[in-house]
């Protein structure tokens, strides 16, 4: 895992983009489009669900730099976490954006002697610093966790445990085992085929707190159990504005806002969460879950939407709210009962477990690690603390307090979020109209055989790639040369992440074929035929001529249904010229080898490739019981073409031969 994450690190860094704290941009504009790079003529960023994103005026988003176009038109690159809990990045136009410079940073010793104290890494202390000019009432609590950085980005990368809705980019899924079939292009899915596991770099980009350092993803930090003396009635009340709650009582008798600082001082928990946790579950208004009227569940509330999968689980969180439970207060069969009660449902769920902040509920970082999580969904957390930044826009300068988490052994650049590009350069179709291949086609098998008449002048390759989206190069009507009886065509495909993958296809084209034709039948389906040379009844090629080529031999020969290779007596592909020993090799269709027949050169007794004194002298030694010749060699000492012996005879031949320096005969 460590080396993957480096990889990662090298791949994806190009520049090291924190989502830190830093300048404010607000838009001037309505309607502006972010751009993937400082130009029009660039993408347009687009969501998950492939809309193109615009941001209005006075909407506002993180400043990173600015930069020049090749007009000359300047451009402000920015970041924010759409609503889909994705931080995204892209430039808009310079005009479009009002940018609100923040303070200077003067060493402030108390601060740093802070950040010491609680074991910050000093990869997150620019950002801290940032943040503390801009809100210096602000608290910042470090969490280490003992666990190393890559051995907790491994754990929260088990298939299926951080999940991206199925409609993501191609890079934000995981293309491990298990998760992703390369051959079909498909996804494992999850939650009923709405998600698929995420990409290892993708959950690291999202585990790595220095990348949420910023004034509205800092939320997934905020303390959830924290309760000061700020957090009164007055302000509490100010949260409850524009919500049906707003001036009302409880059951008629108690102001909301009392009701909601009482149950955080029995639940031991932030009150300004537990009206965020409401406001967000009812959207503020008197929905089914608090108008004590739905369904068979009359005279029940549920404040917190507790008990229940998601918001749409309505008859479950209601079934919940209505059992009996002395612990919370059920059931909760008063307003009062319900924020209370479901208070301290709330702790028992996750903050008295000591997941109290939205990044631990989602990561679970206390405990037993990694284990107690709120949610598969990678992106919730990140959207969940957006949400809960705008919920506490006006409460911005009082002193929240945040704890952050570090891990052991972290690096020392975090991942950047990557453009929406498939690496898959994989075939799914390649042919050669009215030709066989050989061996039949396999996505990831990259060479194929193919023989065609010796006057094909033209073929034709479909090539089809599995994605869509990739390039594929060097397919459709192919030109043969005449001249030449062997050539390559290359398939090239192209992924949109630029990795090609070369498929070749092996052209050899065979002379036709005489009417005197050598047949060698392997089995019901597959022949050896040679226009050349006889294939003896004992199974051997012979009558090859001495100084004869591999490329020469294989010409003469093909497989109909097969193919044929030659291989040396060791197995290996052979180059040059043939010898005694030598192997014919009978493929299949699918390339998978059917038989060996060697081949015999009458006078290379040796297997060499030459008739010389060694051939003599392996001979003598064989007459004489020294050493004793075996299968082909045996055979290809039968010079005088007597009856596949060694004889005296044979010898006497083969001395005439060489002495004289005249040719072998290899028979009629």
């Amino acid at each position: 895992m460590a080396g993957m994450i480096s990889l990662l690190l090298g791949v994806l860094s190009g520049r090291s983009e924190l989502c830190a704290a830093a300048d404010k941009v607000t838009i001037a504009k309505d309607a502006v489009s972010i751009y993937a790079w400082a130009s029009t003529r660039t993408a347009r960023l687009q969501d998950i669900d492939g809309q193109w994103f615009t941001l209005q005026a006075g909407q506002e988003a993180e400043y990173l730099w600015e930069t020049s176009a090749s007009d000359g038109a300047r451009w402000c690159k920015i970041s924010f976490v759409d609503k889909d809990g994705i931080c995204q990045r892209g430039y808009v136009p310079m005009s479009s954006v009002e940018i609100e410079k923040e303070g200077e940073y003067k060493t402030d010793k108390k601060f740093e002697a802070w950040l010491k104290k609680q074991g910050f890494p000093e990869s997150y202390k620019a950002a801290l610093r940032k943040l503390h000019v801009k809100h210096p009432n602000w608290v910042f609590r470090g969490k280490k966790i003992n666990c190393k950085w890559d051995k907790a980005v491994k754990a929260q990368s088990a298939l299926g445990k951080n999940t991206v809705p199925a409609s993501s980019f191609e890079t934000f899924k995981s293309k491990a085992k298990g998760a992703y079939n390369e051959e079909t292009d498909m996804y494992t899915e999850f939650e009923a085929g709405e998600q698929v596991s995420a990409d290892v770099g993708l959950i690291a980009f999202y585990m790595d707190p220095r990348n949420f350092l910023s004034e509205n993803n800092i939320f997934q930090f905020y303390s959830l159990s924290d309760y000061n003396k700020y957090q009164t009635k007055k302000t509490v009340d100010e949260l409850l504005r524009g919500t049906f709650m707003e001036g009302e009582k409880a059951d008629g008798k108690t102001d909301y806002a009392k009701v909601f600082i009482e149950a955080a001082k029995k639940a031991g928990v932030n009150p300004y969460y537990l009206v965020w946790k409401a406001v967000r579950v009812t959207e503020g208004e008197k929905n089914q879950l608090v108008s004590g009227e739905f369904d068979r569940f009359l005279g029940v509330y549920n404040y917190y939407g507790v008990g229940g999968n998601n918001l749409s689980d309505v008859t479950n969180m209601m079934m919940y709210a209505s059992a009996s439970d002395k612990a919370t207060g059920r059931p909760w069969n008063t307003q009062k009962k319900a924020i209370v009660g479901g208070a301290a449902a709330l702790i028992q769920e996750y903050i008295a477990k000591k997941q109290n902040t939205l990044y631990s509920q989602r990561f679970d970082t206390a405990g037993t690690l990694f284990v107690h999580q709120n949610s598969r969904e990678l992106f919730s957390g990140a959207r969940e603390a957006y949400s809960l930044a705008q919920f506490l826009k006006g409460k911005m300068e009082e002193p929240l307090v945040f704890e952050i988490p570090y891990y052991d052994k972290m690096p020392d650049e975090t991942l950047m979020m990557v453009a929406d590009k498939s690496d898959n350069n994989l075939l799914s179709k390649l042919q050669v109209t009215g030709y066989r291949l050989t061996p039949s086609f396999d996505c990831k098998t990259t060479d194929y055989y193919v023989s065609v008449k010796e006057d094909t002048s033209q073929l034709l390759v479909q090539a089809e790639a599995i994605n869509p989206k990739a390039l594929v190069e060097g397919d459709g009507e192919v030109e043969l040369k005449e001249s030449i009886s062997s050539s390559t065509i290359s398939i090239k495909v192209k992924a949109q992440t630029g990795d090609v993958k070369t498929y070749r296809i092996h052209v050899s084209k065979k002379k036709s074929q005489p009417a005197n034709n050598f047949t060698y039948k392997i089995d019901k389906k597959l022949t050896l035929v040679s226009d050349k040379y006889p294939i003896h009844k004992n199974g051997y090629l012979y009558n090859i001529p001495m100084g004869i080529t591999a490329k020469e031999l294989l010409g003469s020969l093909h497989v109909e249904q097969g193919s044929v290779q030659l291989l040396t007596a060791k197995g290996k592909p052979l180059k040059g010229n043939v010898a005694t020993g030598n192997k014919c090799r009978v493929l299949n269709k699918k390339g998978k080898k059917v038989m060996d027949i060697s081949i015999c050169v009458r006078g290379d007794i040796n297997g060499d490739g030459v008739v010389d004194v060694l051939d003599l002298l392996s001979a003598s030694r064989h007459m004489n019981g020294i050493v004793k010749l075996k299968g082909i060699y045996q055979i290809a000492s039968d010079v005088n073409l007597g009856e596949d012996k060694l004889n005296f005879r044979d010898l006497e031949a083969l001395s005439g031969l060489i002495l004289s320096s005249r040719i072998v005969s290899q028979g009629k």
